[in-house]
């Protein structure tokens, strides 16, 4: 308190002797404006996150003091466009308006810290919680008064806090006979080690080494007895994955700067609607690269949308047709969380478009995605363009983030990990695979960097273990990835009611994984032509059966097959699917409804 008293005093003597030589060549007019004085900046704290103390003061004396209806501050608070690792201010987004209203019977005299000094009182507002991973939060400060209804402000003036702290996390290596592999870099201060040769008691030696060196654990899960964990002390991250049975003994570990960290409970909310998983019918589903586009409608009434499928605007319509349609009315616009598996165009050049023609009719809450630094994916052409849509991966990736940073400052940004778990509105999603897992091996593809996930729903409304069907993710999957899978994880894991048939069931996908599920329903995103006809000169591409050996379980005639060039919507509870028959152009692409017609019918499968 002391300090604060002599930072006021030196602040408020400095402030109030230029406000009375002004005072003397003007007139009562100066009285109604606000200054402001100061403010202090803290350094982070354990959570690593920094406060601000703004201090103005108002020049006037008691008997007119009656004449200011209210004094405050208004601030803008902004972060620059730094890493994908994400806000967590917990009480602010990207850019927030901020603004507080003191009334005149709140304002402190300015001789409660200074008795010499008679007229004048200050204000002060604390701004707590601000986070920044890296880079800079700038504050934009104005200071208004009110009198007769009358506002008048101060131009505004900027603070910024540069953060300056180191966010790369430390480098450990396990002990004992230990091999480790080159760095590999993964982006936005990011990189991994690979460790093979890494006991279960190195492995707990090393957790012992983090704890003692400051870092706490933020998550922990365990799968067929391999175990994943996320430590985290101030801006830095470790994400670790140990597969004991593997390669003998298999630890990969991820340093990067703090990211987003999903809760580790499932959310509370309010049941707007049940549970469905639908693959949305595409003209893209008949191209060469056909692309896969999922919308999981959630409990809450939101929804789970992932990937999208390549260019094409009558997608796009479908595709907004389909949220708007089946939002609750409760929901002013569609929420929506969005996922991505890898970054070929087929499967995100859909989502970049229409992130940006739809930013004002959806409300983006979260994008989630794993992707590498394209300069370890031999097939990721690596020219820059300017046009997002000539297929060069690289620059797709970097014109999605420009519109999530330009369009949707406040949607949050997760790099998910191999381990973690993300809770939703009754739903639970399990990361089973990234590329990290593949390092050190070849990645010549981007397919080999798919992402994997389960997603396992709610049994029943007083369900809180998520005991109910589940829908297996698997991307464009390569074999390599699959037989990973197949070694560490077990048929109760990779099981699943509902499964997409990796790489569109062309290339991809071992009889060794798919061995290990039995789907009621497997979803091919890819048109049912290719799916069903011996005929190779199709689009020049492969047909799914000339994989028929690995494709052998899914023959069994209770298997239910449903193709991406129909939209098929399945209730996850009953396994019961409702097919869109007919839709002619519904939408003008911002939500006036025109003549269409819609047929949906809810059948056994």
């Amino acid at each position: 308190m002391q300090h604060l008293k002599k930072f006021l005093s030196i602040i408020l003597s400095a402030a109030m002797l230029f406000a009375l030589v002004i005072g003397a060549q003007a007139d009562t007019a100066n009285e109604s404006e606000t200054t402001l004085l100061g403010y202090q900046i803290t350094a982070p704290d354990a959570a690593g996150e920094y406060s601000v103390r703004l201090i103005a003061s108002i020049n006037t004396t008691p008997d007119k003091l009656e004449r200011f209806e209210s004094v405050g501050f208004e601030v803008t608070l902004s972060f620059d466009d730094r890493s994908d690792w994400g806000i967590q201010t917990g009480h602010f987004s990207r850019k927030t308006v901020y603004s507080k209203i003191f009334e005149s019977g709140e304002l402190k005299s300015v001789s409660d810290i200074m008795p010499s000094l008679e007229n004048g009182y200050f204000f002060l507002l604390p701004i707590n919680g601000l986070y920044t991973d890296v880079g800079s939060i700038t504050l934009s400060v104005s200071t208004f008064s009110v009198q007769n209804g009358t506002k008048t402000k101060t131009e505004p003036r900027e603070i910024k806090i540069e953060h300056t702290a180191d966010t790369s996390a430390d480098h450990f290596v396990p002990i004992g006979n230990v091999t480790e592999s080159e760095r590999y870099e993964l982006g936005e201060g990011a990189y991994e080690y690979a460790y093979m040769g890494v006991s279960s008691d190195s492995y707990s030696a090393l957790l012992s080494t983090l704890q003692n060196e400051g870092y706490t654990v933020y998550s922990e899960n365990s799968i067929d007895g391999n175990l994943f964990a996320t430590y985290i002390k101030g801006y830095k991250q470790i994400n670790l994955s140990f597969y004991p049975n593997y390669n003998d003994g298999s630890l990969k570990a991820v340093y990067s700067p703090k990211g987003y960290l999903p809760q580790n409970t499932a959310p509370s909310y309010e049941k707007r609607a049940e549970a469905t998983v639908t693959q949305i019918g595409r003209v893209g589903s008949k191209n060469t690269a056909a692309g896969e586009s999922f919308v999981i409608q959630l409990e809450d009434g939101s929804f789970v949308i992932i990937d999208g499928g390549p260019e094409s605007n009558a997608d796009q319509v479908s595709l907004y047709h389909f949220l708007y349609t089946n939002k609750p009315v409760a929901h002013t616009k569609p929420q929506v969380t969005w996922m991505f598996t890898h970054a070929h165009s087929d499967h995100i050049d859909l989502a970049v478009s229409f992130l940006e023609d739809y930013s004002e009719q959806i409300d983006l809450k979260m994008v989630c995605y794993n992707f590498p630094i394209f300069s370890t994916v031999e097939d990721a052409e690596q020219t820059f363009v300017t046009d997002k849509n000539a297929g060069n991966d690289a620059e797709t990736v970097a014109t999605l983030k420009d519109i999530l940073n330009e369009k949707y400052p406040n949607a949050i940004r997760y790099v998910y990990h191999t381990g973690q778990v993300l809770y939703l509105a009754g739903c639970k999603i399990e990361f089973l695979y990234t590329h990290e897992d593949r390092y050190p091996n070849d990645m010549d593809t981007l397919n080999k960097t798919c992402g994997v996930w389960k997603m396992t729903f709610k049994e029943n409304d007083a369900d809180t273990d998520f005991n109910g069907n589940s829908f297996l993710v698997l991307g464009d999957s390569e074999t390599v990835n699959c037989d990973f899978m197949a070694s560490v994880y077990s048929t109760t894991t990779l099981d699943a009611e509902m499964v997409q048939a990796s790489h569109h069931g062309l290339n991809g996908g071992t009889e060794a994984l798919y061995g290990m599920i039995t789907p009621s329903i497997v979803f091919w995103p890819i048109d049912s032509g290719r799916s069903v006809s011996d005929d190779n000169s199709q689009n020049n591409n492969n047909d799914v059966w000339d994989n028929a050996a690995n494709h052998a379980w899914l023959q069994d005639a209770n298997i239910a097959s449903y193709y991406a060039d129909k939209t098929i919507t399945v209730a996850v509870k009953t396994l019961r699917k409702r097919t869109l028959q007919v839709m002619s152009d519904p939408f003008d692409g911002f939500g006036e409804n025109t003549e269409h017609e819609l047929v949906w019918d809810w059948e056994a499968s």
